[in-house]
């Protein structure tokens, strides 16, 4: 029996490739080439493709059309300015958990830091029209929603 839990519909082929790949092991055999095919993005952030499967390039077209959104989130973080944006404009992302649990995944880095919800908060409350009040609210209900979600020492 294997168990995988978590992702979302726009991971589903990498999910099913490690399936396979992890079934193929157990049985003694090797995946099927087509599933260890990979097509890359090419001048994609690391990780892009897995995250936006096939709609990765509509998704890089969209942060190379606007200046700046190919810079990171905040220091450290893996997620770029413009996957906020996409998130909010094209997926309808409306909370910060919204954009970095379920759309861009940076909660679940190992680097996490608080420093990237506040980037976050800022450029949704740009794009969402909050005031400083629903910013400060959209980050406390975020702190809620991380600490249900993630097992943090």
């Amino acid at each position: 029996l294997l168990t995988m839990a978590g992702g979302k519909l726009t991971t589903a082929p990498s999910f099913a490739r490690d399936a396979l790949r992890h079934v193929a092991r157990k049985l003694g055999g090797k995946a099927a080439a087509a599933a260890q095919q990979q097509r890359p993005l090419r001048e994609a952030p690391s990780g892009f493709a897995a995250l936006y499967g096939p709609r990765g390039r509509e998704v890089l077209a969209a942060m190379e059309a606007e200046p700046g959104m190919m810079r990171p989130l905040a220091a450290g973080c893996p997620a770029k300015r413009g996957q906020v944006v996409y998130a909010i404009q094209r997926e309808h992302a409306a909370t910060l958990g919204d954009i970095l649990l379920r759309r861009t995944g940076a909660a679940f880095d190992i680097n996490y830091q608080r420093s990237w919800a506040e980037a976050a908060a800022d450029i949704a409350a740009g794009e969402l029209g909050w005031g400083q009040a629903e910013r400060n609210r959209a980050l406390a209900e975020y702190e809620t929603e991380l600490a249900r979600t993630l097992l943090r020492a």
